[in-house]
Protein backbone atom coordinates (compact mmCIF):
# COMPACT_ATOMS: atom_id res chain seq x y z
CA UNK A 1 0.00 0.00 0.00
CA UNK A 2 1.42 3.38 -0.95
CA UNK A 3 2.58 5.39 2.05
CA UNK A 4 -0.11 8.11 1.84
CA UNK A 5 -2.81 5.41 2.01
CA UNK A 6 -1.37 3.38 4.91
CA UNK A 7 -3.26 3.17 8.18
CA UNK A 8 -6.66 3.14 6.47
CA UNK A 9 -7.30 -0.61 6.54
CA UNK A 10 -6.48 -1.18 2.87
CA UNK A 11 -3.61 -3.60 3.50
CA UNK A 12 -5.66 -5.52 6.05
CA UNK A 13 -8.60 -5.79 3.64
CA UNK A 14 -6.41 -6.96 0.76
CA UNK A 15 -4.54 -9.52 2.85
CA UNK A 16 -7.75 -10.79 4.47
CA UNK A 17 -9.25 -11.37 1.02
CA UNK A 18 -6.10 -13.13 -0.21
CA UNK A 19 -6.24 -15.43 2.84
CA UNK A 20 -9.92 -16.19 2.16
CA UNK A 21 -9.06 -17.15 -1.41
CA UNK A 22 -6.13 -19.31 -0.30
CA UNK A 23 -8.36 -21.10 2.21
CA UNK A 24 -10.89 -21.76 -0.55
CA UNK A 25 -8.09 -23.22 -2.65
CA UNK A 26 -7.13 -25.57 0.20
CA UNK A 27 -3.84 -23.94 1.11
CA UNK A 28 -3.12 -24.75 4.74
CA UNK A 29 -0.07 -22.60 5.34
CA UNK A 30 0.07 -19.55 3.07
CA UNK A 31 3.38 -17.72 3.30
CA UNK A 32 4.96 -14.50 2.16
CA UNK A 33 8.30 -12.74 2.15
CA UNK A 34 7.77 -9.72 4.38
CA UNK A 35 9.94 -6.65 4.35
CA UNK A 36 11.49 -6.61 7.83
CA UNK A 37 10.02 -3.20 8.78
CA UNK A 38 6.51 -4.49 7.95
CA UNK A 39 6.72 -7.71 9.98
CA UNK A 40 4.62 -6.27 12.83
CA UNK A 41 1.68 -5.80 10.46
CA UNK A 42 1.92 -9.39 9.31
CA UNK A 43 2.22 -10.67 12.90
CA UNK A 44 -1.06 -8.87 13.67
CA UNK A 45 -2.60 -10.71 10.74
CA UNK A 46 -1.56 -14.13 12.10
CA UNK A 47 1.79 -14.70 10.37
CA UNK A 48 4.85 -16.06 12.19
CA UNK A 49 8.49 -15.72 11.20
CA UNK A 50 10.26 -18.63 9.53
CA UNK A 51 13.98 -18.90 8.85
CA UNK A 52 16.53 -16.14 8.65
CA UNK A 53 16.47 -12.60 7.30
CA UNK A 54 17.55 -12.39 3.65
CA UNK A 55 17.98 -9.75 0.98
CA UNK A 56 15.49 -9.44 -1.87
CA UNK A 57 15.56 -6.52 -4.32
CA UNK A 58 18.02 -4.75 -2.02
CA UNK A 59 15.61 -4.88 0.96
CA UNK A 60 15.78 -7.11 4.04
CA UNK A 61 12.99 -9.70 4.14
CA UNK A 62 11.95 -12.66 6.22
CA UNK A 63 9.66 -15.53 5.29
CA UNK A 64 6.46 -15.56 7.32
CA UNK A 65 3.87 -18.33 7.42
CA UNK A 66 0.19 -17.84 8.28
CA UNK A 67 -0.96 -19.61 11.42
CA UNK A 68 -4.30 -17.76 11.62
Amino acid sequence: VLKPWRGRGIGKALLSRALEISKGEGLRRPFLNAQVPAMGFYRQMGFLEQGEVFMEAGITHRKMEWRG
